[in-house]
């Protein structure tokens, strides 16, 4: 499978609301990494699925785009 990302935005959520998100989505086998980013003033979670994904040493590392 390439690699193919989804976002969910999380500017607007609370601590919880992010780490119930990580949880429900570690969940999938397909999962490559989750990376958090910033575009246009919004914090955004990106969820990369498959293979050959741009996956940081540590999931989760801060990026600006």
């Amino acid at each position: 499978m390439q690699c193919t990302c989804k976002y969910r935005d999380i500017t607007d959520l609370s601590n919880e609301q992010i780490g119930k998100l990580v949880l429900i989505r570690s969940t999938d086998a397909n999962l490559s990494c989750i990376r958090i980013v910033q575009r246009n003033g919004r914090l955004l979670m990106e969820f990369l699925y498959g293979e050959g994904c741009p996956c940081a040493e540590i999931p989760g590392a801060l990026a600006e785009n």
